[in-house]
């Protein structure tokens, strides 16, 4: 198991959408989840401001890219991650380079309280980010039931 099933219990699973860029991404998925009443007001003017400042960017192998965006605590209402998979990827800076690119076709959106589980949730994510089948099968996933199987 990769992801605590409880943490997608707001099913804010968004699957091949077609996005021109990551701003654009970020916000479909931002408003998703306070729309849920998960996040706050707040929560995607800082997402974006931090996304600028600390990129998520992250290359995997078998040229598939993802992001992990993630802010304050206090941005936050109910703990819980969002997703969403791109039909074509769209650029993000590249975690710890901010002059290189990734080309991001899932962004997984952390919504935690703590830095705890934030720290225990990106350990789980890198590990499942290892494994190329998995993210193909989470690429290649068209509805929220085969999404949530093959993460957990």
């Amino acid at each position: 198991m990769y992801i605590d099933k409880k943490l997608f219990s707001e099913q804010v699973i968004l699957q091949q959408q077609e996005m021109k860029n990551k701003q654009a991404a970020l916000t479909i998925l931002a408003n998703e989840l306070q729309r849920k009443n998960v996040v706050n007001a707040e929560f995607l003017p800082a997402i974006l401001k931090r996304e600028e400042k600390y990129p998520t960017g992250l290359a995997l192998e078998g040229g598939l890219g993802v992001a992990i965006p993630h802010t304050d605590p206090d941005k936050v209402e109910k703990e819980q991650l969002g997703f969403i998979s791109l039909k074509e990827p769209v650029k993000f800076r590249q975690m710890g380079d901010i002059d290189s690119y990734v080309n991001v076709s899932m962004i997984f959106i952390l919504c935690l309280k703590s830095p705890d589980k934030q720290l225990n949730m990106l350990k789980s994510l890198m590990t499942m980010f290892t494994d190329t089948v998995t993210m193909k099968e989470i690429q290649n996933s068209t509805t929220r039931a085969e999404f949530l199987a093959i993460v957990n």
